[in-house]
């Protein structure tokens, strides 16, 4: 089961700013998975309005 993750998976860069400094982190997600609205759902629970 995990090979088969990784043989579908896709690696992200997501460049942000919080609190005006530029950040950036490097995810991995499976197939199906809407990357952007669960990196924005992340950045609000952990930053609240101070990433943008």
């Amino acid at each position: 089961m995990p090979s088969e993750f990784f043989r579908t998976s896709t690696t992200w860069v997501v460049d942000f700013r919080c609190e005006g400094r530029p950040r950036r982190w490097f995810k991995v997600f499976g197939p199906g998975v809407d990357v952007r609205e669960r990196m924005a759902a992340e950045l609000r629970h952990l930053y609240g309005d101070r990433a943008d």
